[in-house]
């Protein structure tokens, strides 16, 4: 008898390559948010130098805007996430010591 050989799938687990992919993104959008922060001033002061040559003062404006509203919303969760982890562990360190585990 020949023994049973299996060949790994790339589908293995496609919940582990959205998460993979989830904590990319999350990891990427500040740096975005920062990018679109510099890139809206720069566009922004370039064309307040063109004297009317260069359009699109409201795309700047809206790219600046946007930046800086996802860039505070990254703050907050951040924020968030260090008092609920915060929150965790105190939870656990009081469980444990009314366990007498230290």
């Amino acid at each position: 008898m020949s023994p049973d050989i299996t060949i790994p799938s790339l589908n293995d687990s496609p919940a582990e390559k959205g998460f993979s992919f989830l904590g990319l993104a999350l990891f990427l959008a500040p740096l975005s948010a920062l990018a679109a922060i510099i890139t809206g001033h720069r566009g922004h002061h370039q064309i307040k130098l063109s004297n009317g040559e260069l359009s699109g003062k409201k795309l700047s404006r809206a790219g600046l805007i946007l930046g800086y509203l996802y860039f505070a919303i990254c703050i907050l969760l951040l924020i968030l996430a260090a008092a609920i982890f915060g929150g965790v562990v105190h939870g656990i360190s009081s469980l444990l010591g009314s366990m007498g585990i230290q």
